[in-house]
């Protein structure tokens, strides 16, 4: 996968795994801890603790915590649990903000409280892991970073990394909806008019290829040509039927072993003529059908040729 398109399904889990990552530090209490106690924010409590007296008497952490007084923490304590609220707090506002109001992948994102965050939780870890040293008071070899400090950590990482990614594919977003948007103003000659499909590629018999090519030329004067009459030797009509159609018009054809006279096209126009109209010149729809004789000509008929096979 190319990473271009990687890029927003790393926007779509960093959005989540962000804030649960920090919510999940900041509720635990388990930031410092020595070989007896374990601080978080907010509470600190016993680990393994045993009583002097009774060696054998263990005393479970649930029910030796207590909240962190002035005198339980170093003095800058108190401003790490503040600005760890505020970092929590544009976390929730952040993604909220990001889900409601623009939606997973959209381009206008409330980066500049997401950066916020970030730089609080920078401010958080950068203060607990290097003011926790300096006080002479806790200043323990014993004293470790528990393993919600080292998940605040993978949150302040995801949040710095997450910046780079929202800033590129808002640019990929912005390019691609300035592209749509000059699509629509000067559209294609292809997308205007597209080439209308191909008959023979589509199924289509050749009276309906040929009826379609008919209707699509126009001719010189302006009117558009008709398409093709019905081949009446698939519709069931009779012989005479047939032989009256095709006499309509004036070009000829020549069948099984005689000719006749017919047309491909209907006559639109029908000429004057005088009555009782002429058999032959087949200009009357329903007239009944011409003799062999008055078809190829009276002088070229021989008497004794046996009578004509129409099929």
């Amino acid at each position: 996968m190319p990473f271009k398109d990687m890029i927003p399904l790393f926007k779509f889990f960093g959005t989540f795994l962000c804030p649960v990552l920090y919510i999940a530090s900041f509720a635990n209490k388990n930031w410092i801890k020595d070989e007896t106690k374990q601080w978080g924010l907010w509470s600190w409590c016993y680990t393994n603790f045993t009583d002097e007296d009774d060696p054998e008497d263990y005393v479970n952490d649930s029910y030796r915590c207590h909240s962190i007084s002035p005198g339980d923490s170093p003095a800058y304590f108190e401003g790490i649990r503040v600005v760890a609220c505020f970092a929590l707090i544009s976390y929730i506002g952040f993604f909220f903000t990001f889900n409601e109001r623009e939606g997973i992948g959209k381009d206008k994102n409330p980066l500049k409280v997401y950066f916020v965050a970030a730089m609080l939780t920078a401010i958080t870890i950068g203060t607990l892991s290097t003011n926790f040293t300096k006080d002479e008071r806790w200043k323990n070899s014993d004293h470790r970073l528990g393993w919600c400090f080292w998940l605040i950590v993978a949150s302040g990482v995801c949040s710095l990394l997450m910046i780079p990614i929202y800033l590129k594919h808002t640019d990929m977003l912005k390019r691609q909806r300035t592209n749509n948007s000059n699509n629509r103003r000067n559209p294609s000659p292809a997308a205007v008019a597209p080439n209308p499909p191909d008959a023979a590629a589509t199924g289509a018999s050749r009276e309906q290829r040929r009826a379609s090519i008919a209707v699509s030329v126009s001719s010189s004067d302006g009117s558009v040509a008709l398409p093709p009459p019905k081949n009446t030797r698939t519709t069931g009509a009779s012989r005479h039927h047939r032989l009256g159609d095709d006499i309509g018009g004036g070009s000829m054809h020549t069948g099984r072993g005689y000719g006749y006279v017919g047309s491909q096209y209907p006559v639109l126009e029908l000429p004057s003529y005088d009555f009782p109209p002429d058999r032959s010149s087949g200009l009357l729809p329903n007239s009944p059908p011409p003799s062999y004789e008055e078809v190829i000509g009276a002088d070229n008929y021989p008497s004794s040729a046996p009578p004509p096979y129409l099929p």
